[in-house]
């Protein structure tokens, strides 16, 4: 599976346990938030990680 798949799983998994409260528009909105709020984790990690290998980068260039 890929990391994505899990992800989006989860997610179904989370919502559908709020579900009941909700009519389906509210429960839409409330599932689009959770997306939102993975994509925004998805791409503060990938930063972090970029910026990670870079100093890592210059860490062994400076050492060469």
């Amino acid at each position: 599976k890929t990391v994505s798949r899990n992800v989006d799983q989860e997610i179904d998994r989370i919502a559908k346990e709020e579900r009941a409260d909700m009519d389906t528009q509210e429960f839409e909105k409330y599932r689009d938030r959770l997306f939102e709020a993975v994509s925004i984790g998805e791409e503060a990690g990938f930063i972090k990680g970029f910026k990670y290998v870079v100093l890592l980068l210059v860490e062994c260039f400076m050492e060469s």
